[in-house]
């Protein structure tokens, strides 16, 4: 949809979908709930149980975790966590990492 002019060629609905986010600006909010949806996923089972928040805001991923012991080991590998939650998200802008 250049120009104002109807686009004439058929549309996939994904795409369609993609460009209404864009255009929203709300591809990145919905990437965060994919995020927290995907947790597990990305971090496995154990630290995701013993999550119990988790949000993105200005570019810090803040996660709050019920065990210190688990908190202390993640706090070495915040790195890592940031390179796992990019490769899912590359969307998401995440600078660092911030343990509650």
């Amino acid at each position: 949809m250049e120009d104002g002019k109807r686009n004439k060629q058929p549309e996939g609905v994904g795409n369609a979908i993609e460009r209404l986010l864009e255009s929203y600006q709300l591809k990145e909010k919905y990437s965060q709930i994919d995020l927290v949806d995907s947790w597990e996923e990305i971090v496995g089972k154990q630290v995701a149980s013993k999550t119990k928040t988790i949000f993105l805001k200005d570019e810090k991923l803040f996660i709050e975790i019920i065990s210190a012991p688990l908190k202390n080991e993640l706090n070495y590998k915040k790195a890592l966590i940031i390179e796992m939650v990019r490769k899912k998200f590359p969307n998401l802008v995440i600078q660092t990492v911030i343990f509650r």
